[in-house]
């Protein structure tokens, strides 16, 4: 008889640590000490990353927005990116703070507030992403243009 293969692990969650079903799985036990070990580290590092994030792409939009700068159209574009990224800072440090000071969506208010700040984090990141696949599509494109308008090297011209 054939052993079927058990795929039940949407439906039923790993077994709760400390009972007899978990003593087999060494994976959730790592993953919980890990996770208990970054917990009390959780908040600092996060608010570190998105001032970071805020203050750093202040500066690159306001080096990008000289009038020198704004002639290349890639830069412009790394603008659009680093503007995106600094709402998405925004958005996430409102988010922050919606956590820190308000109940869990213990009013509509506070709820719609939360999930404003999740569609704006979501809208501007994938924004941002966009707008970097786009930056890429163009260069390959101009570098494709460049290699086609170019002269034959000596080796290329040698070898036909």
């Amino acid at each position: 008889m054939s052993r079927e293969t058990n795929c039940t692990q949407f439906t039923e969650p790993y077994p709760k640590l400390g009972t007899d079903g978990a003593d087999s799985h060494a994976v959730p036990v790592i993953l919980m000490a890990i996770v208990e070990a970054y917990r009390p580290f959780n908040h600092g590092v996060l608010l570190f990353i998105l001032l970071f994030a805020f203050f750093t792409n202040i500066l690159i939009v306001i080096v990008l927005w000289q009038k020198e700068m704004r002639r290349v159209g890639v830069n412009v574009t790394m603008m659009l990116i680093a503007f995106c990224d600094f709402g998405g800072s925004v958005a996430a440090l409102g988010h922050m703070m919606l956590k820190s000071y308000s109940c869990d969506y213990s009013t509509s208010l506070s709820a719609y507030t939360k999930m404003l700040c999740d569609y704006l984090k979501l809208a501007f990141h994938a924004s941002s992403n966009y707008l970097a696949a786009g930056m890429a599509f163009c260069r390959i494109m101009s570098l494709n243009l460049s290699n086609k308008n170019r002269a034959p090297t000596f080796w290329e011209t040698w070898k036909s």
